[in-house]
């Protein structure tokens, strides 16, 4: 029998792979193939004289030569006597002795670093061709059997999946609105079948939280893994259209705030323009009032409220975007984390989203418009935020052209009020001053014509006449001057907290002349002790008046009752004062022209006394100023009451 390294050395004829044989006893090469070659630099001598062992540098693979299996397979990396590094794969087989002892192996050493270096090119290639699809702005996804098999980071992106493996294996039904499952699955059939090569899509799909996505793509089949399946290419457009959509909203609220003259139906327009691009359901406007220091909320729609009554300026998030003076989105846990730290206060029903952005006119925060989500915490992104404070800006100009207009049209109602009370108290003027300068004309012409033929107590009554006509003159003249005081200085008014009651003895005290002249009684029922808001001088002029029409038309020996009492209108505690006489009273044609301006309605006391209708319309002036009101109640023949209100301080 041929000897086994006669056998190996020519079978290295036939390759270039080293042969060997390592005994086990001595752990030294008896054969290496061909016996005169260079072992990877070295000599059979100089390796058994190192140790195999010594060269190798890296092992990436190993079944220990010692144990008792046949078969070794091993990898390693070994540094050659140049200091080359090579990798070379030892398959072998164990040698047993005549009585079944292990006594050596048998083997070949492949050189197999260019396939290595070959392997690891692929496997980069590879690598880099799957980053290519992972990491590319388009999505791209396998499907198969209507199953996913492969999805990119994009798609992930777009379905809003956890990662890309969650979805490997789910049906693309669950990502397709109900209504275009059988449309689309005719397209796959007709792809698959080769009857349509490419598919063109533009599309609506839903992403895991069921959120409507706008995208378009290409579909056409290929081959993966010796199966038919459908390669898609896929891009989100829904920011795209959003924002072709925004520019032409942002352009149509432009035109709206030129063109639309009234503000509550421009903000309807806003507010169905801004629905057109983003959830908007829960939608308002707040506007700062300056002088009540209120936020007022001239439109407000809401799923959980009607009306968003005017409040304090105080700690909610609108007041804190506006003392932020900037643009906020803020989610629930933003929201309790403000709240925990004291900056708001909770006001309403909690959001999961809330997107505010100012009203800026010039360099000053007016107030803000507002959107909120109570339902979908992504209801709004940056985005959105930045779309909306376009949008704010239109919105602010407009509402500072109805300010500006609003501030002409109070103007000119101004001048003309002023002229029309102008003319109005020259009408009265004319009337009322118009009859006592007459009669005291007349008393004059007679005193001088007829004074020596007039008897004492003639003379006595004309001068009588006279002196009351001058009285009457005066009264009128101190109202005329008194009325055009507070006029020329009623944006100076300043409310302060008075005594009611206080108030009331000063007038009572400063009508005891009047009163004795007809002997007449004032019974004051005055209910408590009330702290109102006014203004001492219109306060006392109200009730001053009103005495005085009281006893004017009050039939001598008789009273006039002074009373008040606590009532709530809206939530509000206000004083009301009544005044009551059991006079001459009204009939219902003379109590329409009180408190007119334009009607020159006066009427002669009990006794003869002149007046005009000045005294009351000034006392409806007044009453209004101190933020009350007045009525009447009369019947003729039997007297009349006077009722008005104060503020009470609370």
């Amino acid at each position: 029998m041929q000897p086994f390294d006669e056998i190996l050395k020519d079978f290295q004829i036939f390759t270039e792979n080293y042969f060997y044989y390592l005994d086990y006893k001595t752990y030294n090469y008896k054969f290496v193939s061909p016996a005169d070659s260079i072992y990877f630099g070295y000599t059979q001598e100089e390796i058994n004289q190192i140790s195999f062992n010594r060269i190798i540098k890296k092992i990436e693979k190993l079944v220990d030569a010692k144990n008792e299996k046949l078969d070794v397979n091993s990898i390693y990396m070994i540094v050659t006597k140049s200091g080359e590094k090579r990798w070379v794969n030892d398959k072998a087989k164990k040698i047993k002795s005549a009585d079944g002892q292990i006594i050596g192996q048998a083997g070949v050493l492949v050189d197999i670093t260019d396939k290595r270096d070959i392997e690891n090119s692929y496997r980069e290639v590879r690598s880099s061709l799957q980053n290519i699809l992972d990491y590319s702005p388009i999505g791209i996804a396998v499907i198969q059997n209507n199953k996913f098999v492969y999805v990119n980071k994009i798609i992930a992106q777009i379905l809003a999946l956890k990662n890309q493996s969650s979805v490997i294996g789910k049906n693309i039904v669950r990502y397709l609105p109900k209504k275009k499952v059988k449309e689309i699955g005719n397209v796959v059939r007709n792809i698959l079948s080769g009857e349509k090569k490419i598919f063109d899509f533009h599309e609506e799909i839903l992403n895991s939280k069921s959120e409507s996505i706008l995208v378009e793509g290409q579909a056409i089949s290929i081959s993966f893994n010796g199966e038919k399946a459908i390669q898609v290419i896929v891009r989100d457009v829904s920011e795209k259209e959003k924002s072709e959509k925004a520019k032409f909203a942002i352009y149509k609220i432009s035109e709206a705030s030129d063109s639309i003259e009234d503000i509550n139906e421009f903000y309807k327009f806003v507010h169905k323009t801004i629905s057109e691009i983003i959830p908007a359901k829960n939608f308002f406007v707040s506007v700062v009032d300056k002088k009540s220091g209120y936020l007022k909320f001239p439109y407000f729609v809401d799923e959980f409220e009607n009306i968003a009554e005017p409040r304090k300026f105080g700690k909610g998030l609108t007041e804190f975007l506006i003392r932020k003076q900037q643009a906020l989105l803020i989610d629930k846990e933003e929201n309790i984390k403000l709240l925990n730290e004291g900056e708001i206060e909770l006001i309403g029903e909690p959001s999961k989203v809330w997107l505010g952005v100012p009203l800026k006119i010039k360099s000053e925060i007016i107030g803000a418009i507002v959107l909120q989500d109570y339902k979908n915490i992504s209801a709004y992104n940056v985005n959105d935020k930045i779309l909306l404070e376009t949008i704010s800006y239109s919105t602010a100009n407009a509402i500072e052209r109805r300010i500006r207009d609003e501030e002409k049209e109070k103007y000119i109602l101004e001048l003309k009020e002023m002229n029309n009370s102008k003319d109005r108290l020259l009408a009265i003027i004319s009337h009322d001053l118009k009859s006592p300068f007459s009669a005291m004309l007349g008393y004059q012409k007679i005193l001088l014509d007829e004074i020596f033929e007039l008897s004492k107590e003639e003379v006595i009554e004309l001068l009588t006449r006279l002196n009351e006509t001058s009285i009457s003159i005066l009264d009128m003249m101190n109202k005329l001057l008194e009325y055009s005081r507070f006029h020329l200085g009623r944006n100076e008014f300043k409310a302060d907290e008075l005594n009611l009651n206080d108030v009331i003895d000063g007038c009572a005290k400063s009508s005891n002349l009047l009163l004795e002249k007809k002997s007449l009684i004032l019974e004051k029922n005055l209910s408590g002790s009330f702290t109102v808001l006014g203004h001492q001088q219109l306060l006392s002029s109200i009730i001053n008046n009103l005495l005085t029409n009281a006893v004017k038309f009050s039939y001598e020996h008789n009273k006039i009752i002074i009373s008040t009492s606590l009532i709530i209108v809206d939530d509000k505690k206000f004083a009301l004062i009544e005044i009551s006489d059991f006079g001459v009273g009204l009939s219902e044609t003379e109590k329409n022209k009180l408190f007119k301006i334009d009607n020159t309605f006066s009427k002669l006391g009990t006794n003869k006394e002149i007046g005009s209708g000045l005294g009351l319309i000034m006392v409806k002036d007044f009453v209004d100023t101190l933020g009350g009101k007045i009525w009447i109640e009369s019947k003729e023949g039997e007297g009349t009451s006077i009722y008005f209100t104060v503020p009470i301080v609370s």
